[in-house]
């Protein structure tokens, strides 16, 4: 009798003697051949990320990028690569590659291991802990990794266990990480591009600090590290652990990728320079180039003080100051020659009280970014981010 735990070399060999076996015999060996076949299909999705991905959702769109950056998170989960940044662009499917399907892929094929997912904000990293908890339950999850389960006790989308002794962490940048471990630490988008708009570059700081000092001290021995996100300046996290590298040869050495949006190009035909598209079964370049366009005129890094007065309001400026000088010097004659200490304490008062609102001022303006009075607000602001670039 023919056994399904056959090699495929003693598969191809009943093949090449099938005229010799009888029609029970025939029927078995169909039997192994389609065993194995599935035997293969599923040993590829455990092995091929993007395989992996296009089983977990039909109609998944891989593009050249996403094969290239799978094949870098094989790298890291094989230990072939333990330190990557990637810069990619808003919008080609990166969060959904690296932190929903490479995450429980890896989970998958290391079901005793600790991960942890950052991001700008705990509710947004959750949002993907739920999602990858919410897909290991699935029939075509289960298909690929069938000993691989959540823990009877896992409830909560942002911290949940393997039945394998496996956890998963999820974490916004400023989060507290105390008793938490990581073989793999994946950085997804550590910065809000709200702040980023509005004026906040302290996030960059902020970011910085607590992966330097916090979660980059959580990794296990041989940990990991992959840090993926859009590049808005460069003093975001990739500009900063590269520009440690370059000054600290003992540093974590990272390796480095980009995929622009627009990737310049020769025309075959013509040899003539033109612009191809990232992704183009997503963004053709007329759509690249259009919100190219909307966000031309926006400079990230200028925190520079503009500017905004011309002669008229320096004239005008002049005059206000000369008036004002005036009445402060009679005011000061009246007090001291006719009045007596309340006129006195009452200026105090009304200097601390100035000197509050200024700082309340000073506030929102740091806040809402651009806008905001330049000459007050901005002033207390931007020199307070400019000293702490420097």
């Amino acid at each position: 009798m023919l056994d399904s735990g056959f090699s495929a070399e003693d598969i191809n060999l009943l093949l090449s003697n099938i005229d010799q076996l009888d029609e029970e015999e025939l029927t078995e060996l169909e039997g192994i051949v389609s065993d194995l076949a599935e035997r293969q299909r599923v040993q590829t999705l455990r092995d091929d990320l993007i395989a992996f991905c296009c089983h977990i959702q039909g109609d998944y769109k891989v593009g050249a990028h996403h094969k290239r950056l799978a094949a870098l998170l094989e790298d890291i989960e094989a230990r072939r690569k333990d330190r990557i940044c990637v810069s990619v662009p808003p919008r080609h499917g990166k969060s959904q590659l690296v932190s929903i399907y490479y995450a429980a892929w890896y989970m998958g094929r290391n079901p005793s291991h600790k991960v942890m997912l950052v991001s700008h904000t705990t509710d947004l990293a959750v949002d993907f802990g739920r999602k990858i908890r919410n897909l290991i339950s699935t029939t075509a999850y289960q298909e690929v990794f069938p000993g691989v389960q959540l823990a009877s006790d896992s409830k909560s989308a942002g911290r949940w266990n393997t039945n394998q002794g496996g956890e998963f962490f999820a974490a916004g940048v400023g989060s507290a990480l105390a008793g938490r471990g990581a073989h793999l630490l994946l950085v997804d988008d550590p910065h809000s591009e709200q702040d980023i708009l509005n004026g906040n570059y302290g996030v960059f700081d902020k970011a910085y600090e607590w992966f330097t000092f916090g979660a980059r001290t959580r990794l296990m021995p041989y940990g990991a590290v992959a840090i993926v996100h859009t590049r808005w300046a460069p003093q975001d996290l990739i500009g900063r652990v590269v520009g440690d590298m370059a000054k600290n040869e003992g540093a974590d050495q990272y390796e480095v990728f980009e995929f622009p949006a627009l990737l310049d190009a020769n025309d075959p035909d013509t040899g003539e320079p033109i612009q191809k598209a990232l992704w183009p079964e997503f963004f053709d370049v007329p759509a690249l180039l259009r919100t190219k366009a909307i966000n031309a005129d926006h400079h990230l890094v200028d925190t520079g003080l503009r500017r905004v007065l011309g002669p008229a309001d320096l004239t005008l400026l002049g005059i206000g100051a000369i008036i004002g000088a005036g009445i402060f010097v009679l005011t000061g004659v009246a007090a001291a020659t006719k009045a007596g200490p309340a006129i006195v304490l009452s200026y105090g008062i009304a200097g601390l009280a100035c000197a509050f609102s200024a700082l309340a001022y000073a506030e929102l303006a740091a806040a809402v970014g651009g806008c905001g009075s330049v000459p007050a607000g901005r002033l207390f602001s931007f020199s307070s981010t400019r000293e702490r670039d420097q």
